[in-house]
């Protein structure tokens, strides 16, 4: 009775297409990353909306253009449902470093990572949620060493 169930609730997930990632940031959010022109900033770690900035974090300088191997790899990793902690909270003030801007047409989505929280922002409209980045930590730094 209980592998039936768990076989249901398997079957029910892969065909749903209903991910965590896509639960939690929307799929228009997660096409816009897909789909959508990126750049890469640095960004000062405490907020200020007196200079332009990425989600209230004032710019340090633009990275070089992401190549289609490392854009690849910043997709696959923000889509994984394995990038991310779900059940981890963490008390830590986030203060990112890296962030990263997509846009099409007239729409835009802004994606931060904390190296000290080992964290992610998904930001849009002013709307943000933060996950867990442990495991793929290692991929963003690579990231911010290739693009700076």
């Amino acid at each position: 009775m209980k592998w039936s169930a768990l076989l249901l609730v398997f079957v029910t997930a892969v065909f749903s297409g209903q991910t965590k990632i896509k639960k939690l940031i929307g799929s228009n959010f997660l096409q816009l990353i897909a789909t959508g022109k990126v750049e890469a900033y640095l960004v000062e770690e405490n907020e200020s909306r007196k200079k332009p900035g990425i989600s209230g974090f004032p710019i340090i300088r633009k990275g070089k253009p992401l190549t289609k191997e490392l854009r690849k790899q910043l997709v696959d990793t923000l889509r994984n449902d394995a990038s991310y902690d779900f059940g981890n909270e963490k008390e830590c003030a986030f203060k990112p470093s890296l962030a990263f801007s997509f846009t099409r047409d007239k729409r835009s989505a802004n994606v931060l990572v904390c190296f000290s929280c080992k964290e992610v922002m998904f930001d849009t409209k002013g709307r943000s949620e933060i996950e867990d980045i442990d495991t793929v930590i290692p991929v963003f730094e690579k990231l911010k060493n290739e693009l700076f």
